[in-house]
């Protein structure tokens, strides 16, 4: 049996000289043998190596440069995929976001939008009933003392009604704002402005807050001349 030649032991060369004499050798070794796999296989490849002292030296097939070149455009390409792809799954989040806002939005329009619609109805009722009053100049004392008290417990009544409506906005806007990451359109605040509430002087027109039919049936009731 043939014998195995036996490996020698790889140590560092600490002698300079020598040092770069070994380079030098197996250098060219390297290379040559890098030659013949691209002879033998058709393949492109690019070596560089640097010296103990700093130089470099480089063998590439068909040429250093074209091998190098390659090898980057692959990197970037690949890196620039990666971009995109995350930058395609921030605007699908964001548009997604964006969707939940406008939607929670225009949900919240649509409420104030028959909120105020059903204001302005309760409202034109109540202008209707307001223009069967008695005339002022021919009601006595104790007529005009009950009506002073039934406007007094109405604008108590509107003020109460206006508060609460006021509050719920408020409160309606804290959450959105909470919700939603503070989008608040001008929309919204200018829809939210239309359903407050105005308080006149003793003949506000917005009498409809909080009195329904009946109540006023009867308060009207209490001090029309008999």
């Amino acid at each position: 049996m043939a014998r195995r030649p036996k490996q020698k032991n790889m140590t560092l060369i600490t002698d300079a000289r020598t040092k770069q004499v070994a380079f030098s050798k197996r250098r060219h070794s390297i290379f040559k043998k890098a030659l013949d796999l691209c002879t033998l296989c058709a393949v492109e490849m690019a070596i560089i190596v640097f010296s103990p002292g700093g130089k470099a030296y480089s063998f590439g097939n068909p040429s250093t440069e074209a091998v190098l070149n390659r090898f980057i455009a692959a990197g970037f390409s690949a890196n620039l995929m990666m971009i995109r792809r995350r930058n395609s799954s921030s605007d699908e989040e964001e548009r997604a976001r964006q969707e939940a806002t406008m939607a929670e939005l225009n949900r919240q329009y649509s409420d104030l939008s028959a909120q105020l619609k059903e204001e302005k109805k309760r409202e034109k009722e109540l202008k209707k009933k307001m223009k069967n009053l008695p005339d002022i100049g021919k009601m006595n004392r104790d007529e005009l003392m009950k009506m002073k008290e039934w406007l007094e417990d109405l604008r108590v009544k509107v003020q109460n009604r206006e508060d609460e409506m006021l509050a719920a906005q408020t409160t309606m806007d804290d959450d959105l704002r909470l919700t939603l990451g503070g989008v608040y359109s001008a929309g919204d605040q200018a829809c939210s402005s239309s359903v407050k509430t105005h308080r006149g002087e003793a003949g506000d027109e917005d009498f409809s807050a909080n009195m329904d039919d009946g109540d006023l049936s009867l308060s009207l009731s209490a001090f029309v001349p008999k």
